[in-house]
């Protein structure tokens, strides 16, 4: 029920896409994700695993006002670790309860990086997943079939309401090749596992050295505008491909993000992205467009600017709590979900409370009133389109109007545009 809860408030904040394979509905799992997002990166993975599973989690998080209530509640497995001051010895009940649950076929979930971060790669992983699933093989002794199945978490703008989120679930990787090095030497069996487990994690997460490299690759992406490819998916091969280049050639790599830096610049100075390059400016369609949008924000503007001040309260809570607690960046997001699932159901409460105490009762009762704030609910989601559709809009206005004034830095650009594109599809072998 908790979970279930969540799943809807994640559902809520991010705009998720699932990728890849799906998690084994049956059969001792043991599932591993990197681990960019705090307290969110849990929800994320319990919610497309779509069955239940237990998870692992630091000690302090049990101590946490209902962080821990609920993370007892929802029977997660504290683990404790030496820089929040604990004895590692403590681990040993840990280890226990993950073997029984393994052994009665159950999920559980870890983040073998062992720290939450804001780092652009996959950081060095512990040996933990890989000790607690050959251990659980070993104390069995028959074949449980045990499996890791590694996950993908990339954000977008892991702190913005509505941004988007690509969730990847990769090949299982088996277990049982590992068990008889375990059983030899449980260091290198733990060592072997946690190599395989490290390489089946960077196959469905974005894993970049720095993340100044990022802009380059997504404007890499736009110019070559592959609709066969998912965003991330794209950007992940287009990485990978960078750094298999950058081994057999350096100074053909650092050719090519020079142009691309180059060109980045030139359309940043004009206000263009890679796909307004091709778009259509003649007057008549600026007219149509601009009274298209006017007749749009007029008919949108009263709803969205209810829903918008409907939330603000709420909203002004969560912006003073991010403020306030100074949390470190890759724990921002955790504070605006959790805020959320807090903040905004009391708020709804109250605002039923008030209607029925303090508005004509006359005609509205209990039902009335929670279907109406039901959708001043929704109008708050509306009004965060529609002040996102009003910003593109503008944005675009003011493209078609330079565009009318360029054609010949247009027609380099876009010539350019092409160039580039056949060296990135040409392997970066041009």
């Amino acid at each position: 029920m908790i979970f279930r809860f969540f799943f809807w408030v994640l559902d809520l904040f991010y705009r998720r896409t699932l990728l890849g394979g799906k998690v084994p509905p049956s059969g001792p799992l043991v599932i591993v994700a990197n681990h960019p997002n705090g307290l969110v990166d849990p929800i994320v993975v319990a919610c497309v695993a779509e069955r239940q599973v237990k998870i692992l989690g630091k000690e302090p998080v049990f101590r946490m006002p209902i962080l821990g209530w609920m993370a007892k509640l929802a029977g997660a497995i504290p683990v404790y670790r030496s820089q929040d001051g604990h004895d590692t010895d403590l681990n040993r009940g840990v280890f226990d309860a993950v073997h029984a649950e393994l052994a009665q076929g159950e999920a559980i979930v870890l983040f073998p990086e062992g720290i939450s971060h804001n780092e652009p790669g996959l950081q060095k992983l512990k040996t933990g997943a890989a000790r607690m699933a050959l251990g659980a093989e070993a104390l069995a002794g028959i074949p449980l079939g045990t499996k890791v199945i590694p996950i993908g978490i990339v954000y977008r703008n892991k702190a913005r309401f509505r941004s988007n989120l690509a969730v990847e679930i990769g090949d299982p990787v088996d277990v049982a090749p590992f068990v008889d090095v375990w059983n030899q030497n449980s260091k290198e069996g733990a060592i072997a596992l946690t190599k395989e487990i490290d390489s089946a994690l960077r196959k469905v997460m974005l894993d970049l050295e720095r993340w100044e490299d990022f802009p380059l690759l997504e404007l890499a992406t736009k110019i070559l505008d592959d609709e066969d490819e998912h965003r991330v998916t794209h950007l992940r091969n287009l990485a990978i491909q960078g750094k298999e280049t950058f081994e057999k050639d350096p100074e053909q790599l650092l050719k090519l993000k020079g142009r691309l830096s180059r060109f980045d610049a030139h359309l940043k100075r004009l206000g263009l992205s890679v796909e307004q390059l091709d778009a259509s400016c003649s007057p008549p369609r600026m007219a149509w467009f601009t009274i298209q949008n006017i007749v749009s924000a007029l008919l949108g503007l009263p709803l969205a600017a209810l829903g918008l001040l409907y939330w603000l309260p709420p909203t002004l809570l969560i912006m003073l709590a991010v403020k306030l607690g100074k949390p470190e960046e890759d724990i921002v997001a955790t504070v605006k979900v959790l805020g959320a699932s807090l903040f905004f159901p009391i708020w709804m409460a109250c605002s039923v409370w008030i209607g029925q105490h303090y508005l004509p009762t006359s005609t509205f009762g209990l039902p009335e009133y929670l279907f109406a704030f039901s959708l001043l609910g929704f109008s708050g989601i509306f009004g965060s389109y529609f002040l996102r559709q009003r910003k593109e809009a503008w944005e675009e206005f003011m493209v078609l109007v330079r565009l009318l004034s360029m054609k010949r830095l247009r027609s380099y650009l876009t010539n350019e545009r092409d160039s580039l594109r056949k060296v990135l599809r040409g392997g970066l072998d041009s």
